[in-house]
């Protein structure tokens, strides 16, 4: 299985050294802040943007298709469980919902 990358740690790398930037000449932190905003978040859309156009070309793998289980004998309409007419012979017999049992009645 091949593993995705996240790097999410480049953007807080990058966020870091953009603020270590703007407050090495003696700016503020809000001016820092501010300068995060103003060319971080256009960098991220513009980041996002070529991601996705790059992800476009990629073969999608299969859909996943959900199959239900074919049904068991016993869900298919079998009697409850209880004494009936022994199939073999005289008396009754137990069913107990799947088979007979061996002793009737």
């Amino acid at each position: 299985m091949e593993s995705k990358r996240n790097p999410w740690w480049a953007a807080v790398l990058i966020g870091a050294f953009v603020v270590f930037l703007a407050m090495s000449d003696g700016g503020s932190f809000t001016g820092a802040v501010i300068l995060l905003l103003v060319v971080g978040v256009p960098l991220a859309f513009i980041v996002l943007v070529v991601r996705a156009l790059y992800r476009l070309g990629e073969p999608r793998p299969a859909p996943v298709a959900f199959v239900a289980p074919p049904a068991s004998q016993a869900s298919r309409s079998a009697p409850n469980s209880g004494w009936y007419n022994n199939p073999d012979g005289d008396g009754e017999r137990w069913w107990d919902g799947l088979d007979w049992t061996r002793r009737p009645k």
